[in-house]
């Protein structure tokens, strides 16, 4: 079956669903939104009601939307703290990082900036991890649930982390 999305306001909205999808720990590709829809469709003609189930458990649309609503505004609210938290570690505790830092300064090499993001992202997994993935509940610590858009905002924390850092 294919189905035709021609209209840019269900595009978007489906863009915002698989965020959503991607904030309570489920799998969301651009590619699935033919999938998406279908099991749409078909929740909403066999149970009566539009919902996904992501990790055992059924959310409507609108749940979906407002936990994406809701992050979005914990997100803003929060990040400040969390960056905050993450350069003091890494100011008391991690000589090894801010010498990097600093050499990086004074030589602007790209691979040292790779390095240290690097370095940032595995060392802080957990802050991040805490922070990002929030939504999820009964967290499988061997599984990666970061999509494009938990990836987008863990990315996003870094580069806030390195500017306070002064890169």
């Amino acid at each position: 079956m294919i189905i035709e999305l021609n209209d840019k306001k269900i595009e978007e909205s489906l863009n915002h669903l698989g965020k959503a999808i991607e904030i309570v720990g489920g799998e969301f590709q651009i590619e699935d939104r033919e999938v998406l829809v279908s099991q749409i469709i078909r929740n909403l003609f066999e149970k009566g009601s539009a919902t996904i189930e992501i990790l055992g458990k059924d959310y409507s649309i609108e749940e979906l939307f407002l936990k994406k609503t809701e992050f979005e505004k914990y997100y803003l609210k929060n990040k400040i703290k969390t960056v905050r938290s993450i350069v003091e570690k890494i100011k008391k505790y991690n000589t090894e990082l801010e010498g990097k830092i600093r050499k990086f300064k004074k030589i602007n090499s790209i691979e040292l900036l790779r390095e240290i993001n690097e370095e940032i992202e595995q060392r802080y997994k957990w802050e991040f991890d805490k922070f990002l993935l929030v939504n999820i509940e009964n967290r499988d610590e061997e599984k990666n649930y970061y999509g494009s858009y938990l990836e987008e905002k863990k990315k996003q924390l870094i580069d806030s982390i390195l500017v306070k850092l002064g890169i």
